[in-house]
């Protein structure tokens, strides 16, 4: 068998997205506080890094208000969607106006399910949410590598996680192929309760 060549791959060649697009993904929104404001991102990728301690690693692009927020806070929340929110997937993804860390994004927690959990602001209707202390953070390219001490680990199941795939949205297979049934949202004071 020979093995393949090795070339540079170009950072921005369609190739290499597409590639990247192939790694079936989780979907979370990544949230912190701001002027005692709720603002959050959607990430696709959330690792685990370490059990002892309970570290998570989240990558957050530069340009985004949320990078500095998080760095300025150090406290965060990592919100696993379900595959009943893909709109919260889309509201959270931004424009291409949430650039720059000079200005707010526009306000995406107006309207839905969140609360407070101590100083982070977290979601209703998740698979599981982790608020986590900043541990530390790396130079990643264009992203900001940011890894967070869990502090709370919450997970609901029955719940089916939202994916990210071949750039939609995508869901567990085995399943119905439709969104989990819609379970009733908690009112936001029972979201620290489980």
């Amino acid at each position: 068998m020979s093995a393949l060549p090795d070339r540079p791959v170009e950072p921005q060649s369609l190739e290499y997205q597409q590639t990247l697009s192939r790694i079936a993904s989780s979907v979370a929104v990544v949230a912190t506080a701001h002027d005692d404001s709720p603002v959050g991102c959607t990430v696709g990728s959330v690792v685990s890094v370490s059990l002892q301690p309970p570290l998570v690693l989240v990558c957050l692009d530069k340009k985004r208000f949320l990078s500095a927020a998080v760095l300025e806070h150090g406290a965060f929340s990592v919100n696993v969607l379900s595959d009943r929110q893909e709109d919260l997937a889309t509201r959270f993804a931004g424009l291409p106006s949430d650039t720059g860390t000079t200005h707010l994004p526009p306000p995406r927690f107006e309207g839905i399910g969140w609360c407070w959990a101590g100083d982070v602001p977290v979601l209703a209707g998740t698979v599981a949410r982790l608020n986590c202390r900043l541990w530390a953070n790396y130079d990643g390219g264009d992203h900001r590598i940011l890894v967070g001490h869990v502090t709370q680990a919450h997970g609901w199941p029955g719940r089916h996680p939202l994916l990210r795939l071949d750039r939609t949205w995508a869901h567990v297979a085995g399943t119905t192929g439709k969104p989990t049934e819609a379970a009733p949202r908690p009112p936001c004071g029972s979201l620290d309760q489980h």
